[in-house]
Parts: structure tokens; sequence; C-alpha cells
């Protein structure tokens, strides 16, 4: 009697329709018997009960319900099926009822003779029982085997009443996501380049102002709909070099609420970011993607030397990582903004510390006691962020592969006229980055 169902506390109990996928106009039933003592024949069966006379979508609606009544500890239901019940009459056949109790039913094989499943769903509470409705040693093609035909919620309140029983659990596995309907695609900073962001990680300390501790390549391929509104973006990042010893990761900020976003697969968020259902960083209002937790879980790091940043050392290959971020319904381009948005490095695992692009927020998760602290002259009043007092940042981004400096060489040495850029507010150098003649110093670069 495995896929009946002992009470092993006072319980009120119900069934609920769930599904069916039968051609008949099939008849569900139960009965009771002493917990441990079923019955051997179906003669010794005395209180069959009707409870959906007809189980068709023609009568019913997932979710109906049937209250059974209050059942004492020690007591079992067993469940039955009259196959096409409704239109042959309550007896039916003797062939064409299938019970919950295996050996009650009619086929000569043992193998054959299970009709029900009845399956634990611990994260709603019930139990989910399924029915076979067609005798399953019968000749022809019309036995399919699926145990779909009649699908009913067994629930009791308390639910551990028909609970306790181990049972196997019901698994669900969500449907693949519809393909992406889009018309048009945006390439950030285009089609065939790149752009790149890069940052010092001891801040709010200035430490070595070498710009190397994590230089990353971007490319963004935004997806827009016939409207011209966004419904993909497939971000391709490249880490080029780190270095540094800290373990830092990286994570994309985005002007949206994070209910926007319904997917995100192809990043690498490790055990530094907890994630929602829908891949973005959990507990944050917008929405957050982390791209990954630890800069060298994607590049091959020397024995003894930093990734990149060292001309005597080898050369260490790196791998793309390439994130889809999908939305539930499409955004605007001027509710998102400008690719690349607004990356962040969280310094060494520790995830309240957050290196931004000068002027852009901390998210909800950040340390605000780090802001306005050490070098740091951040003032969020007057959107001042990232920033020392004299104007220098600790993240970089640019429109073109960075030429970053070569180890434990400030940035104010091997690009000359990056602090004049820094100084203006950006206003005069803007293209410091440029290999120009007076703009570059060429033995402090990598």
């Amino acid at each position: 009697d495995s896929n009946s169902t002992p009470i092993t506390q006072s319980a009120d109990v119900w069934v609920s329709f769930i599904h069916e996928g039968a051609g008949w106009q099939n008849t569900l039933g139960f009965f009771t018997y002493p917990t441990g003592q079923p019955p051997s024949s179906i003669s010794e069966i005395s209180d069959a009960t009707v409870i959906f006379p007809k189980v068709s979508y023609a009568t019913l609606a997932s979710g109906d319900r049937v209250y059974l009544g209050r059942f004492d500890p020690g007591v079992t239901l067993g469940w039955f099926v009259i196959a096409n019940g409704w239109s042959t009459g309550a007896s039916g056949r003797g062939d064409q009822i299938f019970f919950s109790i295996p050996s009650l039913n009619p086929e000569t094989s043992p193998a054959l003779k299970q009709h029900s499943l009845l399956l634990d769903d611990p994260a709603r509470g019930i139990l989910l029982l399924a029915f076979e409705d067609e005798k399953r040693d019968r000749s022809g093609n019309s036995v399919d085997h699926d145990f779909n035909d009649l699908v009913f919620a067994v629930s009791a309140t308390p639910d551990v009443a028909v609970r306790s029983t181990p049972r196997p659990s019901v698994v669900f596995v969500p449907p693949p996501p519809p393909p992406v309907q889009w018309t048009t695609q945006v390439f950030v900073p285009s089609e065939g380049g790149t752009g790149t962001i890069a940052y010092e990680d001891l801040w709010p300390s200035l430490g070595d102002y070498d710009f190397n501790d994590l230089v990353v390549d971007y490319r963004y391929d935004i997806r827009l709909n016939s409207f011209g509104q966004v419904v993909e973006m497939v971000a391709t990042f490249n880490v080029r070099a780190i270095g540094a010893g800290f373990r830092n990761g990286l994570a994309i900020a985005l002007p949206v609420s994070a209910q926007a976003v319904s997917s995100v697969s192809g990043n690498l968020p490790g055990g530094l970011f907890s994630l929602a259902a829908n891949g973005v960083e959990a507990e944050q209002f917008n929405a957050v993607i982390p791209i990954f937790a630890d800069a060298f879980a994607v590049a091959e790091r020397p024995t003894g030397f930093f990734v990149n940043t060292q001309p005597e050392a080898p050369y260490a290959p790196t791998k793309p990582i390439e994130v889809s971020i999908r939305f539930g319904a499409p955004v605007s381009l001027s509710d998102l903004g400008s690719a690349p948005f607004d990356p962040f490095l969280v310094a060494n695992g520790q995830r309240g510390r957050e290196i931004h692009l000068p002027g852009n927020p901390p998210t909800s998760l950040a340390d605000p006691s780090l802001l306005g602290s050490a070098s740091d002259a951040s003032d969020s009043s007057r959107g001042l962020t990232y920033l020392t007092a004299e104007n220098l940042p600790w993240a970089l981004q640019l429109p073109s592969p960075f030429a970053y400096p070569s180890e434990k060489n400030p940035i104010t040495k091997a690009h000359t006229r990056f602090k004049d850029w820094a100084a203006s507010n950006g206003t005069s150098y803007s293209d410091w980055y440029l290999d120009k003649s007076g703009y570059r110093d060429g033995i402090y670069l990598y």
C-alpha cells in the first residue's frame, strides 16, 4: 500500500484537482483502512467514496477542492480511479478500476500493477497524487504509461499528518526561457572593438596608483525589439591584467529595478555574491549583476608573479566571460543609460568594499563608513564619490584598449597628462590615454 496515505495525527484532509491528460472521463475516489492492514481484495473495501465523479477540464478548474473530513491517526486513505467512470457508471468494469494498492489491480505481471504515484512536495506542504487510467498490459499502442491522466494534490491541516511518511520528492524543473525576440543590435564601444575598465584596489588609500590591480576589456551587445527597446544584453568581459594580491570581484550596477531582470547566465558569482532567483544580487533595490567573484578564476597566474603586469614574467592567458542579461519587459534605452553602466570592483572578498567609477554611488550593500576615509574625499551631497581631494579616481573607463602601467609604476608617470585631466574634472586633455607625443613615458608601461 505504498501509494496510499497514512494519517499520523488528527487532521483535516482535502483533495484538489490539478490536471487531467486523459481521453476518458474518469472518476476519483477514496477508501479507508487501518494503517498497516491493507485490504487483500476489492471485496474487503466497504467505504469507497467518490470525490470527483467527472475528472475533466469541462467541469473542473485546477485548484477545485473537496474536503474529505477529519481523520484520526492510525487510519490510512487509499485511492482509486474508475476508468471512464462518468460514462460507464460508477460500477464500471472490474478490469477498469485501479487502486493505490498495486496488489488490487488487474494486471498479472507485478511490474505492471502500479497505477499511481504519490510524491512529496515539501515546498508547498502537499502530496502529489497521479494515476495511469488504462490497463497496463493491454495490447496495442494505446497505453502510454505516462501517469498524468489524473493529477491531484492531497493536503492536510497540519500538513505533517499526511507528509510524515518518506516519499520521493517533487522536483520542479523550470522550462527553458523562451527565445528573446529582438530585431536590432547595438554594440558598445563597437562590434569589433573593446573598451577597458581599470582599478586601483587599495581604496580608500591611494596605494601604488598603478591602475593594474584589475584591467578588464569589455564589449556590450545590446539587443532591441522593433520599438527600439532593450530586451537582452550580452556583455563580454576579458581580464587582461591582475596586479594584485587581493582576490577581487567584479559586478555591474544597472539603473533599473532588480525585478526588471528576468535571468542572468554565463557569470561566475562564486560565494561572494548572494543571488536572487532571477540571477541578480539579492537584497539590492536596483539590478546588480555579478560578473565574477575572483578575477584569478579566469586567469592563469604564473608561479611567483602577478598576471600580465611584470615584463619579466611569462604572459598569462585569460579567458573571456560572456554574460547574458534578459529583461522581463522591454526597457527603454533612456532608462538603461550608457554602457558600460556602473562596473564596480569588490576588493579582497569583502562585499562592503566597493570601488566605483567616480561620481557613481555605492550600492546598498557597500560599507558607507569607508566613503570619506583615508584618501577618499567623497561628498555624496554634491555627487562627488570615489575621488581624492585632488580629483584623482580609483577606477577608469576608456572607450578603447588601455595601455596600463607596469607593476608599482603610478599612472601619473606612465601617462603624463593624466593628472592634468583629473585636476580639470575631465575638461582638459580628455585624450590623455592616447599614444600622442608628450602623453606617455613608455618605460613605465607594461
